[in-house]
């Protein structure tokens, strides 16, 4: 071919049904469904996207209705801020370290802070020449910092949030006061003060991370943050500011978990729904929904917690990619008791490596063009708003928080995650694959959390609980690691090997990974290939569980023909129809619930299985 003819030539254009048919050729009689996959959002991903011409064109960055980002020219004029929470003995130090290291927002954990202390902090701090981002909490922590921020000279275009969410305060902590109202107005009655001092500075937070931690999905996250977000703009308006002064006030908070794409269509369908409630007051062009981004607690783990450097990255990029404003990387070692130099370091340095080697804020928009974020996008918009009609036909969030309807949505949905988890359905490296049967036990952090006796002024609701996936695999394999004799776990678990080594050994590695998780030590037997050494080891070895692995086929004489008790605890790890059949031998495979299983493993008594 010439290279007249090359510069003329044109991939021939292949329609869905030719690639449909190319796939189901490889997959040799199956159908396509079988690559679908369903999200917790009940939302069905397919293996192919592309461009739906009956849907309408998506807008550009900056403009209604704020799907790909509140600013035209994305993080090119208005940078990312880096918000890493300062925290520990020495904040000043910390804080002026970070600042130095490229850090471009102050933020500090207020909430163990008393007055005095959290003002001469505020002296010490360069609060004129950075913005703040500082989630006030309870107590009366925010008017004490808005106040301070008043007397500074030269604060009066400062950018920056000093942000709090008295609902889901409320539901974090189990008590709501009795006269709610009075308190949300009192509230409002500041902020409508502040607007007047620190006209730039946001003090609403719509905090969706506690609900996340508890274990909602995307659709439920948003809906959540509307509902608030409704609320709150509602009581603006009683206290007697606008819609637009209201929504102007507020931040979204979200956390970002390791579904990447899910993730980014979430903030992305987030912005675009608080932009159609926007409508509803006739303030189409002022409902830009400013975010504050966060990796996700709930996935992170205490053992292997180096991984968590590599689930933060991932969470850090799907973020910045879904074009938030604000972003806190939670250190890999968090749940440590010791938290390194290292772990703040590196929490630091990701968004600047996004920032200035990955290039991602040279582009408005770095989803854009993706049909299959398109999308998930919709489909997220779709499921959020329908949940969010019904949620404000029910009174609106805080009726249903007291209630204990959302809570217990949250706790049903916890638990399919934790069930999700324990069958390896979801998959956490270093936890329930791929496990290090060499590391240690490590010294975890206790998740203490701090109970307030409930007052007279208050009445009780459920609280929300916040989960995390590794926990359960955590707690028996730290009990195993503290307790546990080696050489009596040892004794106590054989893996023993059916046929020649290259024949078990598929079904030995599956085993070797189910103890591993559970931090449990054991015998290995392999190169059983009659039932005669079968036995022998099962009737040396009383009390013991066996997890025998391979193929009943593999030994040279009929598995029906086995002497052993029936009451021994075996265990079966591969192809074993009639040994389970006949023996009511227990199954082990990849679809095992793993926690049920390390819990009788693990038992220092004969637990009948």
């Amino acid at each position: 071919m010439k290279i007249k003819d090359a510069k003329n030539d044109r991939f021939q254009q292949t329609t869905v049904e030719e690639w449909e048919k190319a796939v189901l050729k490889s997959l040799k009689g199956k159908e396509l469904d079988t690559l679908h996959t369903q999200t917790f959002e009940k939302i069905i991903l397919k293996p192919l996207y592309n461009l739906d011409s009956e849907k309408d064109e998506v807008p550009v960055p900056g403009k209604p209705p704020y799907t790909r980002g509140i600013y035209e020219n994305g993080y090119q004029h208005h940078p990312l801020k880096i918000c890493q929470v300062a925290t520990g003995s020495n904040i000043k130090g910390t804080i002026l370290e970070a600042l130095e290291n490229g850090q471009n927002t102050i933020s500090f954990d207020v909430n163990k802070m008393g007055s005095e202390e959290l003002i001469k902090l505020l002296n010490d701090l360069p609060i004129e020449d950075y913005p703040l981002f500082l989630q006030a909490g309870s107590g009366n922590r925010q008017e004490i910092i808005m106040e301070k921020l008043a007397e500074v000279n030269g604060l009066s275009d400062q950018q920056g949030a000093v942000v709090r969410d008295l609902i889901t305060e409320w539901a974090e902590r189990g008590s709501i006061p009795t006269k709610e109202n009075n308190a949300l107005s009192d509230w409002f009655h500041y902020i409508k003060n502040w607007n007047l001092s620190s006209p730039t500075i946001k003090t609403i937070l719509v905090n969706s991370r506690p609900y996340h931690e508890a274990g909602a999905d995307a659709v439920k996250e948003i809906a959540y943050s509307l509902s608030l977000g409704a609320h709150y703009v509602f009581e603006g308006m009683q206290a007697g500011l606008s819609a637009q002064e209201t929504a102007e006030k507020i931040i979204f908070s979200f956390s970002i978990d390791s579904s990447f794409f899910m993730q980014i269509a979430k903030l992305r369908a987030a912005r675009k729904l608080w932009f159609a409630v926007g409508k509803s007051y006739g303030q189409e062009n002022i409902f830009k929904m400013d975010i504050h981004a966060q990796t996700s607690l709930r996935n992170k783990t205490g053992f292997d917690h180096y991984v968590n450097l590599l689930r933060s990255t991932n969470e850090a990029l799907a973020a910045v990619i879904g074009n938030c404003q604000y972003l806190t990387v939670i250190p890999f070692d968090q749940l440590q008791r010791e938290k390194s130099s290292l772990g703040k370091r590196l929490a630091r340095n990701i968004p600047h490596i996004l920032r200035e080697e990955s290039m991602l804020m040279k582009t408005a928009d770095p989803g854009g063009g993706s049909y299959y974020l398109e999308a998930l996008t919709d489909e997220l918009c779709q499921q959020a708003w329908d949940q969010f009609i019904k949620l404000e036909k029910k009174g609106g969030i805080l009726s249903e928080l007291k209630k204990g309807q959302i809570q217990g949505e949250l706790t049903e949905l916890a638990k399919n995650r934790l069930s999700a988890v324990a069958i390896r359905k979801e998959k956490m490296v270093g936890t329930n694959v791929y496990a290090n049967p060499k590391e240690e036990r490590p010294d975890l952090a206790q998740n203490l959390i701090e109970t307030q006796s409930i007052q007279k002024s208050e009445k009780e609701i459920f609280p929300l609980k916040p989960i995390r996936l590794a926990s359960e695999f955590e707690a028996i394999r730290s009990m195993n690691l503290t307790w546990g004799n080696e050489m009596e776990q040892r004794q106590r678990i054989i893996v023993i090997g059916l046929g020649s080594v290259s024949q078990s050994k598929p079904y030995i590695d599956l085993s070797k990974e189910v103890l591993a998780a559970g931090g449990l030590s054991y015998t290995e037997r392999t190169g059983i290939v009659n039932q005669e050494m079968l036995e022998e080891i099962i009737r040396g070895c009383q009390g013991s569980y066996f997890l025998i692995c391979g193929d009943e086929n593999h030994l040279n004489t009929p598995l029906s023909n086995l002497k052993v008790d029936s009451n021994m605890h075996i265990y079966a790890v591969g192809n074993f129809d009639l040994a389970i059949k006949e023996f009511n031998w227990k199954k082990i495979d990849r679809h095992t619930n793993m926690i049920d299983l390390l819990t009788i493993l693990s038992s220092r008594q004969g637990v009948k299985a």
